[in-house]
């Protein structure tokens, strides 16, 4: 008797299984949905006349400027209320150190993000922001406002249908010393640099990485020991063309509020100065970006 029931068992279990694998397995299987791919050939690209920047992951920067249409550039303010812009210098980042620096904006959300320095790094800054970047071959300007005409280092922006407003950017490559006394002897041997006046626009916005100090920073009162009453050539040049200091006009004097972005032992100065034509200052401040060596520089002001 138990020789009968093995085998009947037996037959049970493998119909139970049949049944199981063709119609209720066959029931709990889920195809994925079709999904259109676009087609990323190069020659498709080019034949079609596609923007090829919007494919580029890691592009040759070998030709400036450069324009990369990350996303739509339709952002419009009404030009009545505050502007901002941060600016700061980068060169040789890892991609961990820019997300921390961009983590450092926090809520600011400037309208324009200035970077000099290299434009590898400032490209990536613009790809993980997701804004469009005017890649220049000393730095870069991002902002998701629409670019209407540039040129090699700077860009004239819609901010509506009745304002514009160039941005610029260049940088003049400066290592501080640790030592006061041989920041004053590269002061005094360096040659001059390029210095850029002109604008696109009549409100205009120019960040500039210098080689040496800004306008009025060094006094025979200055807290710092190796300074002497001087000025610099870069600064007043821009001064006396009409170009007013982002920093100098918001605040009292070089000696209560240095600016200084980048600082290398006893030596600390305001390298990174933003210089403006046709707008009202409204107020700046240094911000410390993680990851980064030197500080940002922001700025808020109105369009008249």
């Amino acid at each position: 008797m138990r020789k009968a029931v093995v085998p009947l068992l037996l037959l049970m279990l493998l119909s139970s299984c049949a049944v199981y694998t063709v119609g209720e397995g066959k029931e709990g299987i889920r195809l994925p949905e079709k999904v259109s791919v676009p087609e990323t050939r190069y020659s498709i690209i080019r034949d079609e006349g596609l923007d090829i920047t919007k494919y580029l992951s890691n592009p040759t920067l070998d030709e400036f400027p450069y324009y990369f249409d990350f996303s739509e550039s339709n952002m419009e303010n009404d030009g009545k209320g505050t502007l901002s812009a941060v600016f700061f210098h980068i060169d040789g980042k890892s991609d961990k150190e820019k997300e921390s620096m961009i983590s450092s904006l926090g809520n600011l959300d400037p309208d324009f993000i200035i970077i000099s320095g290299s434009p590898d790094d400032a490209y990536d800054i613009a790809r993980m922001t997701g804004r469009n970047a005017l890649v220049t071959e000393k730095g870069a300007v991002l902002s998701l406002y629409p670019m209407v005409e540039n040129d090699d280092d700077e860009g004239l922006y819609a901010i509506n249908d009745e304002k514009r407003i160039s941005v610029g950017v260049y940088d003049i490559p400066s290592e501080l010393p640790e030592s006061g006394s041989e920041y004053l002897s590269y002061l005094e041997n360096k040659e001059s640099g390029n210095v850029h006046t002109s604008s696109i626009g009549e409100s205009a916005l120019y960040a500039l990485s210098s080689d040496e100090p800004g306008y009025d920073d060094w006094s025979l009162f200055t807290p710092y020991k190796y300074r002497i009453d001087r000025s610099f050539p870069i600064a007043r040049i821009y001064i006396r063309r009409g170009w007013q200091d982002a920093w100098r006009e918001t605040h009292y004097d070089g000696d209560t509020d240095p600016g200084a972005t980048r600082t290398s032992g006893e030596v600390a100065e305001r390298l990174e100065q933003l210089y403006f034509k046709n707008l009202i200052p409204s107020k700046s401040t240094l911000i410390t970006l993680s990851g980064n060596e030197g500080k940002a520089v922001y700025f808020e002001f109105l369009m008249p």
